[in-house]
């Protein structure tokens, strides 16, 4: 079979091959979930209404459906990526691990609020002791932070009464003297019930400290004025405080096309405006968190080219561990490339060596033919010495023609030479031939 009966069968096997893929790219296509289920929190908290906003702007700037699942905090929003029954999730890494997860990005600030009964004696965390004070659900997020701020000022928790209910308890009724929750400043509920004027914030004194101690949580100061109420913006004075931040989250396996769907959502001019952290993150940090993954196509979209950087930094690093070893093989290449160099220059100087031995011999021979050839004066020796200086000469012009070596002096010198042996004969035998027709005559 020649390779022109071949032809047909390859042609058909790159159809087919072009078929297949595109039959396979298809299927992917077909089997990608166009669902983004994204998993908020309770009804009514801030994360229930990011997560119903974000639903809507996502769904503008994708082709994706987006399923919202109601939640209960951080720790449940966890479990349901963790156990594929969400894809992306609200949730706070100071209360909640992160392993196998990666953040996309920060959505909101979640600020540690001390509020109490404007009417009560209490005016310092140290004073809650004995009071009813709401705490939340036992795995909700104001709960963890709740007790961390208790265990700092050594507080037991067990001396607060009613501490196991939330903070809509504390508007609702006298049941409560106050509450520990950790809101955003722009939570709806939040912001309605402080604009009572019923309320006020206590200092937390030991923030920076706290904060020092605790992961993925800042010091910060409430400033002034934050909450709008009925006798006038409050609180009067800043206030010292601590937040945390929440994210929206992934397995880090998700599928490259659904988080830069999310992205390239968050990333627009509307939702950016919509959530000033979003233009801080990526104005002020890169589009990085401090000891928080961010998902692969987050990292790619901040910085196209880090995984190279990345991969060539290892060399590097690699490079300078093994630097010793990379030197000797370094010298030993050298040094085996000089060898190479000299064995070959020696083999150039070696073969033209032979290549003028072997014109030198034909020389020999072709000086040889000119002295036997100039005694002889029978007509059949140099007719046989005609035809062996033409042999020579074509030998030689077939080295010399090899060789490259047409136009060295050695040759011209060899050429020359036979061709003078030539006229010599051929003179000689003119001679013998007028000779002897005269003889004839």
């Amino acid at each position: 079979m020649n390779r022109y009966s071949l032809r047909p069968w390859i042609s058909w096997g790159f159809m087919l091959a072009a078929i297949a893929g595109v039959t396979y790219l298809g299927y992917q296509e077909n089997n990608q979930s166009s669902i983004l289920r994204l998993a908020s929190g309770e009804r009514g908290s801030y994360a229930y209404q990011v997560g119903t906003d974000l639903k809507k702007r996502i769904e503008q700037h994708s082709d994706y459906k987006v399923e919202l699942v109601v939640s209960e905090g951080s720790s449940f929003n966890r479990s349901l990526l963790k156990s594929n029954q969400a894809d992306v999730a609200i949730l706070t890494p100071a209360n909640t691990e992160m392993t196998s997860l990666t953040a996309i990005a920060p959505i909101s600030r979640q600020h540690l609020q001390v509020i109490v009964n404007a009417d009560s004696r209490i005016n310092s965390i140290n004073d809650l002791p004995g009071h009813r004070i709401a705490l939340g659900d036992m795995e909700s997020d104001h709960r963890k932070q709740a007790l961390r701020l208790l265990a700092h000022y050594q507080i037991d928790d067990r001396t607060l009464r009613n501490n196991e209910l939330a903070l809509p308890e504390l508007l609702a009724g006298r049941q409560l003297d106050g509450a520990i929750v950790s809101e955003s400043l722009q939570d709806s509920f939040l912001r309605e019930m402080m604009e009572t004027g019923r309320f006020k914030l206590l200092p937390i004194t030991a923030n920076e400290a706290l904060a020092s101690m605790t992961p993925h949580v800042q010091a910060d100061m409430l400033p002034r004025g934050s909450y709008p109420t009925v006798q006038g913006p409050m609180p009067t004075d800043w206030v010292p405080t601590m937040y945390s931040e929440a994210v929206l989250a992934t397995r880090h396996d998700a599928a490259d096309p659904m988080v830069e769907a999310v992205l390239a959502t968050l990333m627009s001019h509307r939702t950016k405006a919509e959530y000033p952290l979003l233009t801080d993150w990526v104005e002020n940090r890169d589009g990085k968190l401090v000891n928080v993954d961010m998902h692969d196509s987050v990292r790619r979209y901040f910085d196209p080219y880090g995984e190279l950087k990345a991969v060539s930094y290892g060399i590097l690093l690699q490079a300078w561990h093994f630097k010793f070893w990379i030197l000797c093989v370094v010298v030993l290449l050298v040094t085996g490339y000089a060898r190479w160099k000299h064995f070959v220059q020696s083999r150039i100087e070696l073969d033209k060596l032979q290549r003028f031995k072997r014109i030198e011999k034909l020389l020999e021979d072709i000086s040889e033919l000119e002295q036997a050839q100039s005694n002889s004066k029978d007509y059949r020796v140099l007719t046989t010495r005609l035809n062996e200086v033409r042999q020579i000469k074509q030998d030689g012009l077939k080295v010399a023609i090899e060789l490259e070596m047409t136009d060295s002096q050695i040759f011209q010198a060899f050429y020359q030479q036979c061709d003078q042996v030539i006229r010599d004969i051929q003179w000689k035998l003119s001679i013998g031939m007028n000779s002897h027709s005269m003889m004839a005559s």
